[in-house]
């Protein structure tokens, strides 16, 4: 088996979809004699910037000198950006050879995808002895595969309204599934919630006897200056006054710093030492693109991968915050989006040109369609060319606007052919 023939085994997989209970996951590390017994680290779930809390404590951790592993999901243009080593994809080498180890037993125990990643990803983890993991769920928490790490800090970054015919259709019972994650006398951060998620993991946090810490109350955030390329705020607790500065821009991840910045400190009574600098060198040096990136400044394009109507909230503030000239939206869209209420928060924007995205689950040209006779008012534009061409197109010909490409993580590769410089 050759690298290219594993990831065609893998993707083999997706047609498994997402089957939410951990028997498999269990069976495949039992085989393998559960590398994920001998990793520490810290377990993140949530509804939105996970993955952007991920890629803060792994940069923190990288920067005081520790192994790193970082897990997460969805990737952008390559599958093994998903299991990072000291924030580089995992070597083709490791990958394959954890394929090879694992495929019969991923065949014998009918694992999905994502299962059969996770399995790679403990394996290579314990493989190559990084110090320090990073795990972002993906999808829910109480049966997703990672679920089965006993971390040292759990972190719950928001709940909101993703992923209903999976995690149920009321706040509350997505709390639920997420709350699933906090592990027996185990501290768990918490960001901002709605009182019904925060009550339902209130009630977890109990039943395991396990320390809640909620971030808003853990520090006050203040003086946030917002720029193109960074986030420049204060931390103030306990009559101390940090100034940071990140790399990822907008308040939502002025709130994931703090999130980051919580977890950090319930390490150091276990014994785990951190420098301020390091920490604030971390965040001043987080790879985690598709986060507000900026593609190109003339005409200004930015990329984000927000999908859902909370994220594309956070996406409209920071724009609000960042930039003065008319926002046109590309809007990519996967089929299981609420793209009623997307539009719905468009209805600001200069134009909106919804295009195709280059996967069987993406949304239809027939169901865009649909969604904009809904908006009569909006500028709405439906493109059934090429998506690339689509946005070359509108790069030459809006030099005076801003133009931000939103809406899935599988919009990255054709950005990527697109060439936009």
């Amino acid at each position: 088996m050759n690298f290219n023939q594993a990831v065609t085994f893998l993707y083999s997989r997706e047609s498994k979809g997402w089957k939410l209970d951990l028997s498999r996951i269990t069976a495949l590390m039992a085989a393998i004699d559960n590398p994920h017994r001998r990793l520490q680290g810290i377990h993140i779930a949530g509804t939105n910037g996970k993955g952007s809390i991920a890629a803060m404590l792994e940069s923190i951790f990288f920067h005081h000198g520790h192994r790193t592993g970082l897990y997460t999901s969805p990737h952008l243009y390559d599958t093994r950006e998903r299991i990072r080593i000291d924030r580089e994809m995992v070597d083709k080498k490791w990958f394959l050879h954890s394929v090879e180890k694992l495929r019969s037993l991923i065949i014998e125990v009918d694992a999905t995808f994502f299962e059969a990643m996770t399995a790679i990803a403990f394996d290579v983890f314990a493989t190559l002895k990084v110090e320090w993991v990073i795990l972002e769920t993906g999808l829910g928490g109480r049966f997703d595969a990672t679920n089965i790490f006993k971390p040292i800090v759990s972190i719950i970054s928001n709940i909101q309204f993703d992923h209903m015919q999976h995690l149920g259709n009321t706040i509350e019972l997505i709390a639920f599934e997420k709350a699933g994650i906090i592990k027996p006398e185990t501290p768990c951060v918490l960001g901002m919630v709605p009182l019904s998620a925060l009550r339902v993991i209130e009630k977890r946090c109990a039943e395991q006897k396990s320390p809640l810490i909620q971030s808003r109350s853990w520090a006050r955030i203040c003086n946030v200056d917002l720029e193109l390329s960074h986030s420049k705020f204060r931390v103030r607790r306990n009559d101390s006054d940090i100034e940071f500065t990140c790399n990822l821009v907008g308040i939502h991840q002025v709130q994931n710093a703090r999130i980051a910045l919580s977890a950090v400190e319930q390490l150091k009574p276990m014994g785990v030492k951190f420098q301020q600098r390091l920490i604030n060198e971390g965040l001043k040096n987080i790879k985690w693109p598709g986060r507000f990136q900026v593609l190109a400044r003339d005409p200004l394009v930015l990329f984000d991968v927000a999908h859902n109507p909370a994220g594309m909230k956070r996406l409209l503030h920071t724009l609000a915050r960042t930039v003065t000239k008319p926002v046109i939206f590309i809007l990519g869209l996967m089929g299981d989006k609420d793209a009623r209420a997307i539009l719905h928060l468009l209805r600001s924007v200069s134009e909106i040109h919804m295009v195709s995205l280059e996967n069987p689950r993406a949304m239809t040209i027939e169901n865009m369609e649909q969604h904009a006779l809904q908006f009569p008012e909006l500028p709405i534009f439906i493109h059934k060319e090429k998506t690339e061409k689509v946005i070359q197109s509108m790069v030459n010909k809006n030099k005076d606007k801003v133009l931000c490409l939103a809406g899935s993580h599988h919009f990255a590769p054709i950005i990527q052919k697109a060439k936009i410089s």
